[in-house]
């Protein structure tokens, strides 16, 4: 699989769940922006997990308005840990 960089991780819920919502985004900064390589993290519950980028405008699958609607705009790497690193999809590049 072609890797660019990292533009999205999925984090279990389950890892951040003892924390109070200040504290929450506080260790979801601390861990993934440098990660991400950006300054300031997004951060949208999805279910089970966390979905956190860099650009409050990602979504997991592309979006109504592309010819890719409703597919999923990332490639995902399990670390095996809860956590998820997603990466451009193929299609993402070509669109």
């Amino acid at each position: 699989m072609n890797r660019t960089s990292l533009r999205a991780v999925r984090v279990a819920s389950s890892l951040v769940a003892a924390l109070d919502s200040r504290a929450r985004l506080k260790r979801l900064h601390e861990e993934f922006a440098s990660l991400l390589g950006v300054e300031r993290i997004y951060v949208r519950q999805q279910g089970s997990e966390y979905f956190v980028t860099g650009d409050p405008n990602d979504t997991l699958l592309h979006q109504a308005h592309s010819p890719l609607s409703g597919r999923p705009r990332y490639d995902w790497d399990d670390q095996g840990n809860g956590i998820l690193h997603g990466y451009s999809s193929i299609s993402e590049s070509a669109e």
